[in-house]
């Protein structure tokens, strides 16, 4: 996304009251990182950890990778072991006041920091959380955590998914059995793709969206206005997606 359009992206969301002052303090880095405490790769817990303000996101699983490893990433960013986990950050210096004053001034001095990056397929715990940009996430196999301010997501061949996306198109696909799932979106489209083998019960919703689920037996979900649900295999698996304004898309049994 080009810096003017980010720019008037977040213009517009502090118009909405979407923005806090609080959230654009740490859009725009304002205040320092805290200190990072690096340990030994080979001792580093199996999570990955990506913070970015402004920038798209890749990410692929490998079968046979010992740990992960940048293909390709902009000025600024980093891959560090850390006692929590592998991070990748991109943390630009500035020296400015408020976020407030930073969203005044303009953004023309905040770059785009994008990333894509090789994962254990085996991955348990793949973490992403970005401003504004789009995230794509393939072939991992343990839980994928998305959380995007302003941006399209892109999970395929996962077997676990928690995303949240304020203004954005959300799409997963994947085969789902155990565990609980979620995709909460405010303004956009949801789509889920269930394998052949997933097991789930679903609890879809949309305040002023469509539902469609065409491969499904749909009963309406108690005591909550709008909300459908449905199951899929033996309904090992919980999965709730629900939208504000946008529609809800799912399938189940099919192949990739």
């Amino acid at each position: 996304m080009p810096t003017e359009a980010f720019e008037a992206r977040v213009r517009e969301l502090v118009d909405q009251g979407k923005l806090t002052a609080e959230e654009a303090r740490g859009l725009l880095g304002a205040e320092a990182a805290p200190p990072t405490l690096e340990v030994a790769a080979e001792v580093a817990p199996a999570r990955v950890s990506i913070e970015l303000t402004h920038g798209a996101v890749s990410v692929r699983g490998r079968a046979g990778l010992a740990q992960p490893r940048l293909v390709r990433a902009s000025d600024a960013v980093s891959l560090t072991a850390t006692a929590a986990g592998w991070t990748v950050q991109h943390r630009p210096v500035r020296d400015i006041g408020s976020a407030l004053d930073w969203v005044r001034a303009g953004l023309s001095s905040i770059s785009s920091a994008n990333v894509e990056l090789e994962v254990p397929a085996d991955l348990p715990l793949l973490e992403v959380r970005t401003v504004a940009g789009d995230v794509e996430v393939e072939d991992v196999a343990g839980n994928v955590r998305v959380n995007v301010t302003a941006g399209d997501v892109d999970l395929d061949g996962v077997s676990g998914f928690d995303v949240t996306a304020r203004t954005g198109s959300v799409r997963v696909r994947g085969r789902i059995q155990l565990g609980e799932h979620r995709i909460q979106l405010y303004t956009g489209d949801a789509e889920l793709v269930l394998e052949p083998g997933s097991s789930a019960e679903l609890e879809l919703s949309t305040v002023m969206g469509r539902l469609d689920a065409r491969d499904l037996e749909l009963r309406r979900a108690a005591g909550l206005a709008r909300a459908h649900e449905a199951t899929v295999g033996a309904g090992d698996a919980r999965i709730a997606i629900a939208t504000v304004t946008g529609d809800v898309d799912v399938r189940a049994g099919k192949e990739r």
